[in-house]
């Protein structure tokens, strides 16, 4: 569920009011149209959401793999691991 935290990325007010409108509840329920779920997306690549969210999961994925690499793992398990930390979030 979109909270107001994740409305201040949004740019504008509008843009903050029709993410409120489109996550309200009640409306939540519902199956978002193909159009409105578009609308959604232009927001929060307009807003940088999108670009944040993706610096983050690049963080953890880096701080993840940091991790494996001081693991005691045989390498063709520490190799499968990294592949798939690095296959889940790309460059």
């Amino acid at each position: 569920q979109l909270v107001a935290a994740d409305l201040e990325l949004v740019a504008g007010e509008a843009d903050q009011a029709r993410l409120r409108d489109l996550f309200a509840p009640g409306v939540a329920e519902r199956q978002l149209t193909d159009a409105e779920v578009g609308e959604a997306l232009a927001i929060l690549d307009r807003s940088g959401a999108r670009e944040t969210t993706l610096g983050e999961a690049r963080r953890y994925r880096d701080e993840a793999l940091a991790e494996l690499a001081a693991l005691p793992l045989e390498p063709q398990a520490r190799a499968e691991l990294i592949l798939f930390a690095e296959a889940m979030i790309s460059a």
